[in-house]
């Protein structure tokens, strides 16, 4: 299995772990390890680097101790009026 992936991490060298076990999948290999021992397996045959590893480290959620210390908006898009005009609401996003 270590082969397949290595071949193509080599094929993709800008696939991390999660798109390469996707993609392994699609093939329709079984038995597919987790996308952390993939991980694993790129770092121990340096074919991932812990300086560029950290630049593409999953977003963290905005969260903060109190209610109302953070406020999102979302578009919902423009809506025609009666008169011809557009109206651009926007809609709060709440947690």
């Amino acid at each position: 299995m270590s082969q397949s992936i290595l071949k193509l991490r080599a094929e993709h060298p800008a696939w991390g772990p999660r798109k390469l076990r996707r993609r392994l999948a699609d093939l329709d290999l079984q038995d597919l390890p987790a996308p952390s021992t993939i991980s694993a397996l790129l770092r121990r045959e340096g074919q991932i680097e812990p300086e560029t590893s950290v630049q593409h480290r999953a977003c963290q959620r905005f969260e903060r101790a109190r209610p109302n210390e953070l406020w999102q908006m979302d578009f919902k898009g423009h809506i025609a009026m009666s008169r011809g005009e557009r109206c651009h609401p926007l809609a709060p996003i709440i947690h």
